[in-house]
């Protein structure tokens, strides 16, 4: 299904386009992929001339069906075979380039980084280093302005690990956290200056007709390998076990659920490992995805933007998640109390059977929808902020 047409724009004599490079987004994650989606959809909104980039390496067929450009690697020199290729034609074939669609690192503008959650203890000071600190160089070169979409941070326990993140986000135009704990991860770090914005894929209207009438209504479980990587057999039992114990309670209270696999083949597993007669949905569009889940009944997920697709169509939901994020967003949306983790399995089931009661009263759908309204307000705010800090940088006028 093609969402967008391409834009590969060829420069005017006088004046190129504004070139901004999206980091940080995983094709094979459908979350990933609503965040770059929404970007795509708030830029081209706000901006004329814009040629959006991704790194190369993403498949050039996504590229194409995005209509998004390819960025050429920095550090192509040092690199092996392949990436010293693509190093070359964007340096000394720039005609030939940008008819392929090539964008060299350093023709870059803007870079927005959207990496969603990628940065605190859990990932560890090497993943920050590899992903922001050694680009840092490229971008003070080029006076590129940087701007840190809203994502969950944190923590950083160690000093080494505050300083560095101190010394490279000081250097950003703009940081924004997802939630008041990430904020405060930030603060600690010595980043003073953060700003408190929500994800902004509820921007992002899902096409109900992408959803098919069989799948209307239903209630909608989504799993997530990631509650129970590295952990013992003891912790999947007890996981696997509120898998069941959710399915039924959207069977009560849709009349029939479904399991809906939001990314990758461990979720499937999962799914699969339940020995359910469910019906296993498997959705290669995330567009599609979120439209099954914005024509639920209910949803159950560990997977946060399956949560987010969710909330933001006024659909009642539960979250079982394994990080900060999980919480805070469905406290944004009023539905705080139905939020748990597998690291206190005592309050599952009384939270489920208050879940089951609230996700059927109008009341509750009603202020969900309200609240929704809200949260798409201030995302609304922040795409204006960043518009202003990019068109502050380069001059432009939107």
């Amino acid at each position: 299904m093609t969402l967008y047409a391409p834009d590969f724009k060829f420069p005017a004599p006088t004046q190129r386009p504004l070139n901004v490079e999206v980091i940080g987004i995983d094709p094979d994650n459908q979350g990933a992929q609503l965040m770059l989606l929404t970007i795509l959809q708030e830029l081209r909104a706000r901006f004329a001339d814009i040629r959006v980039g991704v790194d190369v390496s993403m498949p050039f067929e996504d590229r194409v069906r995005l209509g998004v450009w390819g960025v050429t690697p920095a550090d192509w020199q040092s690199g092996w075979g392949p990436k010293r290729a693509k190093g070359f034609i964007a340096r000394k074939l720039k005609s030939q380039r940008l008819r392929l669609g090539l964008l060299d690192s350093n023709e870059i503008d803007i870079v927005l980084d959207a990496s969603g959650f990628a940065y605190g203890d859990y990932w560890g000071q090497q993943k920050f280093d590899h992903f922001l600190r050694r680009r840092m160089p490229l971008w003070d070169r080029n006076q590129t302005c940087l701007i840190a979409l809203p994502q969950a941070w944190g923590p950083f326990s160690s000093e080494d690990f505050q300083s560095t993140v101190e010394q490279t986000l000081s250097q950003f135009a703009r940081v924004y956290a997802r939630d008041k704990e990430s904020l405060n991860h930030l603060q600690t770090a010595g980043i003073t200056d953060a700003h408190l914005s929500p994800d902004f894929t509820n921007l992002l209207k899902a096409d109900l007709t992408h959803c098919p009438e069989h799948w209307r209504n239903l209630g909608i479980l989504v799993p997530n390998a990631k509650i129970v990587a590295g952990k013992d057999q003891t912790a999947r039992a007890a996981y696997q076990e509120f898998l069941v114990d959710s399915l039924a309670c959207l069977e009560r209270i849709a009349g029939k659920a479904a399991i809906l696999i939001h990314e990758g083949s461990a979720d499937m597993s999962i799914a699969r490992s339940l020995g359910s007669a469910v019906e296993i949905i498997a959705l290669e569009d995330p567009m599609q995805t979120k439209a099954v889940l914005a024509n639920s009944k209910a949803v159950i997920s560990s997977r946060y933007h399956g949560l987010v697709s969710a909330l933001s169509s006024g659909v009642p939901s539960f979250a079982c998640g394994w990080s900060h994020k999980y919480q805070h967003l469905m406290a944004e949306y009023g539905l705080g109390g139905f939020s748990v983790t597998m690291e206190d399995p005592a309050q599952i089931s009384s939270a489920l059977e208050r879940f089951e009661t609230a996700a059927q009263l109008a009341r509750v759908t009603a202020l969900l929808r309200h609240n929704a309204g809200k949260v798409r307000g201030k995302s609304s705010m922040l795409w204006d902020d960043v518009a202003k800090t990019m068109t502050a940088h380069v001059g432009l006028r939107v």
